[in-house]
């Protein structure tokens, strides 16, 4: 009797020792870097991953320059100065305020601290993507590219930032005032710091002879033109459009005088009649002097269960339809409420089962960038998992009976 009592109880307390485990394990992926407590930073990658009540996912983000994360679902959350632990608990908070899960399980886990991502063109010796471990400034950029050449006008050096819904801002910098400083600190040239993302443009003393094609096409950089030339033409120069993230909706032209224009190529990219015809200067011609950027495409989110969760790049709007395709659709997908977040929050939920298996079956509602496509799981018992647990719990059992 004394026997059996012990046995059992070293049962008992094996049982809580493993779900002790099981429960302490998401706990340790939070824990802090190298064993000490670690404050995220700029730059830091994370992966976050939320157990709910019908959708398990997980998604890879950076802490951008302003200290925030964009996370699917909830927006922009701050996270710079949080450990990896009140980052989750911020999350879980806000999922549950907004009334998408009721008691999720959130995990972030630190992956690495990412580098700043620099783009340096126009007069320099070594131009092009450049990486830093923190904020940089212009000449440390500058630096980087291996200096500037003889023929580079650097009182007309600019940055280009790209901002939010291909916003672009342009900054002047005076780089030969900078350099000419009696300031050795670099405490002037402090004030002039880049972001990830950033273009620094070097023109060309000659730049009325020049255009700079910047972005995503096959050949960035510097073209000598005679004349005006027509968008098409331009781009071409340069390879064209990166296949699957160039986006020609949305190009940016900073013109020679400083004022910026966006055009849509997408509609005569691929109709040699429109660029013929192309005959509308202050719309579709580039001058000598002008710089043309090709911004990266949106992208939408879609997650749950589906083959394939992440960023995926659109033109324009697509069909949830095509949307879905792109993900790819895993067995048990309950297409019956798939739900749809729209960048401006507004949330539906949608019945595509009909139209999945039917292609006459239409359906009106598009997805466009920024939008959320989150594919629920239909409630299914795990009925080998279940074996397995049960098989492993009467394995102890028999080892300490």
């Amino acid at each position: 009797m004394y026997h059996h009592t012990i046995n059992k109880a070293l049962f008992i307390f094996i049982n809580i020792c493993l779900i002790s485990l099981f429960i302490a394990t998401p706990l340790v992926i939070c824990k802090n870097v190298n064993g000490k407590l670690y404050h995220l930073k700029i730059g830091d990658q994370l992966l976050i991953s939320i157990v709910g009540e019908d959708i398990d996912q997980s998604s890879q983000v950076v802490i951008r320059s302003d200290g925030m994360i964009s996370y699917p679902i909830i927006g922009d959350v701050e996270a710079v100065g949080m450990t990896t632990e009140e980052l989750s608990s911020v999350i879980k908070k806000k999922l549950i305020e907004d009334g998408y899960y009721k008691d999720p399980i959130i995990t972030a886990q630190f992956i690495s601290s990412s580098q700043e991502i620099i783009y340096v063109s126009g007069d320099v010796k070594e131009p092009g993507q450049k990486s830093f471990p923190k904020p940089i400034n212009v000449v440390e950029a500058l630096a980087a590219a291996g200096w500037f050449l003889n023929s580079a006008d650097l009182s007309n050096a600019r940055i280009i930032r790209p901002g939010q819904d291909n916003q672009t801002e342009v900054i002047p910098v005076d780089l030969k005032g900078l350099l000419k400083s009696k300031h050795s600190d670099n405490s002037i040239f402090g004030k002039v710091i880049l972001r990830d993302g950033d273009i620094l443009v070097i023109p060309s003393s000659y730049a009325e002879e020049q255009i700079n094609i910047i972005g995503y096409v096959g050949s960035p950089g510097l073209y000598k033109i005679k004349d005006k030339v027509n968008i098409i033409e331009a781009l071409a120069l340069a390879g064209g459009a990166v296949e699957a993230t160039g986006d020609l909706r949305n190009i940016v032209v900073i013109k020679s005088d400083g004022n910026i224009m966006k055009i849509d190529a997408a509609k005569i990219w691929d109709d040699q009649a429109r660029i013929d015809n192309v005959k509308t200067p202050g719309q579709y011609f580039i001058n000598p002097g002008d710089s043309i950027i090709v911004p990266e495409k949106g992208k939408i989110y879609i997650m749950g269960n589906v083959k394939t969760q992440g960023e995926f790049p659109v033109d324009g709007e697509i069909g949830i339809l095509e949307a879905l395709s792109m993900a790819g659709l895993d067995e048990g997908a309950n297409l019956e409420k798939i739900k749809l977040i729209k960048k401006s929050g507004e949330k539906f939920v949608i019945d595509v089962s009909e139209a999945w298996d039917n292609e006459d079956h239409e359906i009106e509602d598009k997805v466009a960038s920024g939008d959320i496509l989150i594919v629920p799981t239909s409630f299914t018992i795990n009925w080998s998992a279940i074996s397995t647990i049960v098989l492993a719990i009467s394995t102890i059992y028999a080892v300490f009976k």
